[in-house]
């Protein structure tokens, strides 16, 4: 006996049903606890070990330092807020692209978050390497031996990362 074909509401309710799978999962992406400065050539000493995102944090909404008798002033770069609206402004196709190869049986769930991760990985090292920021301090290119905010000894952009987190 021949299997029955599947109707349109059949499909429809089966394609429902693995889109609401995807409820409670999330997706982050940035610097978790385990990224962390490395000994590296330009990493000053007292720069190890320090969480990445502390220095991300920093460089996104700018800080005064005070640095023996000098006082110093990071300004504002805020490339996280630009990834996000990159984010916002493409992550509707992006999404609805990843909908439909889960709908279609081409990865799970799983698979589809972690390329949205990486999606908005991508977004951030973006923002990163190519915002029009405020230039460097001239201390500052003097030291680094070039004026490119936000990269010094890439270890910034070369560590974001993006997680998928399943329902609780």
């Amino acid at each position: 006996m021949a299997a029955k074909p599947w109707g349109h509401s059949e499909i429809i309710k089966e394609q429902v049903k693995k889109l609401k799978a995807m409820k409670g999962y999330s997706v982050s992406a940035g610097w978790f606890e385990t990224a962390r400065y490395q000994a590296a050539k330009g990493v000053p000493q007292q720069m190890v070990g320090v969480p990445i995102a502390t220095i991300a944090k920093i460089n996104e909404y700018g800080a005064s330092i005070q640095r023996g008798k000098t006082k110093v002033i990071i300004p504002a770069r805020p490339f996280m807020r630009l990834a996000a609206q990159s984010v916002k402004k493409k992550g509707p196709d992006v999404t609805r692209k990843l909908a439909r190869k889960i709908v279609d049986g081409k990865i799970d769930i799983k698979q589809a978050l972690a390329q949205l991760g990486m999606f908005m990985e991508g977004e951030i090292v973006n923002s990163i390497k190519n915002g029009g920021w405020v230039r460097n301090a001239p201390s500052t290119i003097k030291k680094k031996g070039f004026d490119k905010p936000l990269i010094d000894t890439a270890q910034m952009w070369q560590s974001v990362s993006s997680k998928v987190s399943e329902p609780k």
